[in-house]
C-alpha cells in the first residue's frame, strides 16, 4: 500500500526559487503574495536559497517576507505534507525488509525535501536498533 502511494520528492530548480525570491520584492502585490505562497509550499527545501538570499542583503520588504516564511517551514499545515510523515513513522514502526524498502526509495528524493530527510533518519534508527 506505502510503496504504490508514497513517491519521493522531487527537486525543486533552483532557477526557480531565485525567481521567487526576487517576486518577494516586486511592486505588485499579487506577484508578491503568490512568491511568499509558492515558497512557502516548497517548504524545506526552499530553506537553504532563502537563507542566501537572507545573507544578501535584501530589501527591508523581502527581509521580512524572507523571515516569514522561514518561521513557518518547521510547521506541519498540509494534510499531505502530514500523511507522508505519519506513514514514514508507520514504515519505522513496521521494520521489516518490505518496510525499509519504501523507506530506502523515498532517500532518493530531492535532498533537501523534509520527507526525504525523515526516510534517512527513520533508515539509521532501525540500523541502529540492530
Amino acid at each position: 500500500m506505502f510503496r504504490d502511494r508514497l513517491r519521493s520528492a522531487t527537486e525543486v530548480p533552483p532557477d526557480r526559487l531565485r525567481e521567487l525570491i526576487a517576486d518577494l520584492d516586486s511592486s505588485q502585490f499579487q506577484l508578491r503574495e503568490a512568491a511568499q505562497k509558492k515558497l512557502t509550499a516548497f517548504g524545506e527545501q526552499a530553506e537553504p536559497a532563502l537563507r542566501t538570499a537572507l545573507r544578501d542583503h535584501p530589501s527591508a520588504q523581502q527581509r521580512r517576507s524572507i523571515e516569514r516564511i522561514l518561521d513557518a517551514l518547521h510547521v506541519v499545515r498540509s494534510p499531505e505534507v502530514l500523511r507522508h510523515l505519519r506513514a514514514v513513522e508507520v514504515l519505522e514502526r513496521i521494520g521489516n525488509p518490505e518496510a525499509q524498502q519504501v523507506l530506502e526509495n523515498l532517500t532518493k528524493g530531492a535532498p533537501d525535501a523534509r520527507l526525504t530527510k525523515e526516510a534517512n533518519a527513520s533508515l539509521n534508527r532501525l540500523a541502529n536498533r540492530r
